[in-house]
């Protein structure tokens, strides 16, 4: 090693005396001063790519290639753009590899020694800012067998969320309009499996997706017109799917489960009528089919503290033990029909939805021309609606919810709406 760095030296100083009647070489070149024939160290294998998995040393590449262009040579040498950071690059990455790192002198210049000395790095910022790396002699060149890789550590698992513990009874709370899967046993009368007996008995599989909630403004909005009612009539509308089911008895959900609206606690619940086929005018003992969609009615009356109802609440039965699933209610909003020709703040409200949800490319001035028209249009599209172009309750509950259509169906209905004369 110090024949090798005494060589070093030499030709420093070779170099200084030349530079007083040529100046100084360049060392920016891709190779470095040629040594003495009898000198030349072996050469070193080829440096890999500086993104190799090399432990520490790759990282000291890295470092290099970070503070700018680096040529490397028999010598073993970079020259960083900024010296200082490089080396301080090149300690950190030593010291996160378990190596000892020691600052010190060598012939006058500031160097690092890692490892106790194995590895040498010496900074020579009177020599055109080159970082020269001594390697002891009999040390084999090639990088991945000159210093261990520093071992990767294991990521941290985030720790899991913990969940918010069930009400007592509660199986699940489900968001509105999402769907729950649960299953409910019958005995062979067709009954409710109340007890866990010796009698045989069926168990049957359900999927149920609440789609509506119908509070007595939006009811009597619906209704109102074709039918006489007492005002406080109100609904909620689900679909039921009876999964996989072979058996032969008639499957009548209303005889099965039990369905009533609940409170935040058990004592807030109203029972209502039976499950029906319609909102209006149904028919109750309403028997499914299985893999066949079903939709579903819950009428009531809305009580005083209706606003305290939360949920549908649909109780199970499964080995003689209850329990609720629990899904929560969104209520409809009530909403002026908007159509061409209107003006006011209800239809600026509308026309700034539309753009919100890229249904419409247009300013919200208040005024439902041939453009707002088109948009409404392209909503209706995407929600599987009537083409009517005019805005009724029942499009504006589906803008103004947090249930919207999928981005590439929307993006194609705007594309179509925008595509109109200038109001």
């Amino acid at each position: 090693m110090k024949k090798l760095f005494a060589i070093l030296l030499a030709l420093a100083c070779m170099t200084a005396s030349l530079a007083v009647a040529e100046g100084l070489p360049d060392l920016s070149a891709t190779t470095a001063p040629e040594p003495e024939p009898t000198a030349t160290p072996e050469p070193l294998d080829p440096l890999p790519d500086p993104g190799e998995s090399l432990g520490w040393a790759g990282a000291l590449f890295q470092a290099a290639y970070a503070y700018g262009d680096a040529t490397y040579d028999t010598y073993f040498y970079v020259k960083p753009e900024d010296p200082e950071a490089f080396l301080a690059a090149y300690s950190a990455a030593a010291e996160a590899a378990g190596y000892a790192v020691e600052s010190g002198e060598e012939g006058g210049y500031a160097a690092l020694f890692i490892g106790g000395g194995s590895l040498r790095a010496i900074l020579m910022p009177d020599y055109q800012g080159y970082v020269f790396l001594m390697v002891q002699e009999g040390m084999d060149f090639a990088l991945n067998d000159r210093l261990a890789p520093a071992p990767t550590p294991e990521p941290t698992p985030e720790p899991e969320p913990t969940p918010e513990p069930l009400p007592e009874g509660v199986i699940a709370i489900v968001p509105f309009g999402e769907s729950y899967t649960y299953t409910t046993q019958i005995g062979p009368d067709g009954a409710p499996r109340y007890e866990a007996t010796s009698a045989d008995y069926e168990t049957l599989t359900f999927t149920q997706t609440l789609t509506d909630y119908l509070r007595p403004e939006a009811f009597s909005e619906k209704y109102a017109g074709r039918f006489v009612l007492q005002g406080d009539e109100a609904c909620v509308d689900f679909e039921l799917t009876l999964e996989d089911y072979a058996g032969s008895a008639a499957i009548v959900p209303q005889n099965i489960v039990k369905v009533v609206l609940e409170g935040e606690t058990p004592d807030v619940t109203e029972t209502g009528y039976q499950l029906i086929d319609a909102e209006v005018g149904g028919s109750a003992d309403v028997a499914v089919t299985s893999g066949a969609p079903t939709m579903l009615y819950k009428r009531f009356n809305y009580p005083e503290n209706g606003d305290a109802l939360k949920y549908l609440s649909v109780t199970t039965y499964n080995d003689g033990q209850t329990g609720r699933v629990l899904f929560e209610l969104e209520y409809t909003e009530v909403y002026e029909t908007l159509e061409r020709g209107m003006h006011g703040e209800a239809v600026r409200a509308l026309q700034q939805r539309l753009i919100d949800l890229g249904f419409l490319d247009y300013g919200a001035d208040g005024d439902f021309g041939p453009r707002s028209e088109e948009a409404v249009k392209a909503a209706q599209r995407a929600y599987g609606m009537e083409e009517t172009g005019i805005a009724d309750n029942a499009l504006q509950n589906r803008l103004f919810s947090d249930r919207q259509p999928e981005p590439e169906a929307e993006a194609d209905a705007a594309e179509d709406a925008n595509d109109v004369v200038v109001e």
